[in-house]
């Protein structure tokens, strides 16, 4: 009975420590468990004062020659805007009526492309110098003048956006009349995604 008990002893010793040793190396090792939050739906800003826009940077080249286009929707319009300089001088802009329900439709179709994939509130990448022979396309989200997303992607590739720049892009680009569109872009260097 003797031996039973120091052997049973023996066996409570060693799962004590078995136990103490992978509590250790759980504490250490970290938990594997992420939670990643889930995406909110870009329509789910269909009703609020959100806008979504859509900035093309073209090729670095001298300030008088260098060329920019913006786009911008929310639910009450649309415009287009051209720039020159690196100031971002408008020389030309044209606007258009919208509609919540169109703005929906466009915001859930800016969804399929991946509009908030890769985004961040504080992107830490900047787009500035990247791609300097091509053109930059910054793509962003507020709500009520406070940024909800910010991604770029460039026409040689890279960039932050993880979903589909392409289709976002054509997606703003089908927001103006197609010939107004032509008859506003027509003269610039802008290069596409």
């Amino acid at each position: 009975m003797k031996y039973l008990r120091s052997i049973l002893f023996i066996l409570f010793c060693v799962f004590l420590i078995w136990l103490f040793v992978m509590l250790i190396r759980s504490a250490f090792r970290g938990s594997n468990n992420t939670t990643v939050a889930p995406t909110q739906s870009l329509t789910n800003y269909a009703q609020d004062d959100s806008q979504v826009e859509m900035y093309v940077d073209g090729p670095i080249i001298v300030n008088q020659e260098h060329q920019a286009m913006r786009i911008i929707v929310d639910r009450t319009q649309s415009q287009i805007q051209i720039l020159t300089g690196y100031d971002g001088q408008v020389t030309s802009q044209r606007t258009y009526p919208n509609t919540a329900d169109s703005y929906a439709n466009f915001l859930a179709s800016l969804d399929t492309a991946g509009f908030l994939k890769g985004s961040t509130k504080e992107n830490t990448t900047p787009e500035q110098g990247k791609c300097p022979l091509g053109s930059r396309y910054i793509f962003t989200l507020h709500n009520s003048n406070a940024l909800i997303g910010r991604n770029w992607a460039t026409s040689c590739g890279g960039g932050s956006y993880d979903g589909k720049p392409g289709l976002a892009r054509q997606l703003f680009v089908r927001q103006v009349p197609e010939r107004d569109y032509y008859d506003l872009t027509q003269t610039l260097s802008l290069q596409s995604l």
